[in-house]
């Protein structure tokens, strides 16, 4: 059961990706008022009213956006230095464990 789970749970971060991934390349406008121009991308139907009906809304989807596309890379690397932790503690523990049951593995000693 839970291989099962694990993978409707990788085929579903996979469609999920995919989905914010085009909705970012094949969904991005810009939106021009009078003293800016944002621009950001979001799913919407060309040539119809996109449903922003303040600009509140515009600058809040391009912040989104924007810390989007700042805050993945730099999660993805702190995830990976944890991950390193992760593996240097557990060689670590492992090499000690060598260490503590390395004398167990001489020869007795003997009489002569």
């Amino acid at each position: 059961m839970k291989k099962v789970a694990l993978s409707i749970l990788k085929f579903l971060m996979v469609i999920l990706f995919i989905c914010y991934y085009v909705g970012n390349t094949a969904f991005i406008h810009t939106h021009t008022f009078q003293n800016y121009t944002i621009t950001h991308s979001h799913p919407f139907i060309p040539g119809a009213h996109n449903g922003h009906s303040s600009d509140g809304e515009v600058e809040t989807i391009a912040f989104l956006n924007a810390f989007l596309a700042l805050a993945v890379p730099v999660i993805a690397v702190v995830f990976q230095l944890a991950f390193l932790q992760i593996i240097v503690q557990f060689y670590s523990l492992i090499t000690s464990f060598r260490k503590v049951f390395s004398h167990l593995l001489r020869a007795p000693p003997v009489a002569g």
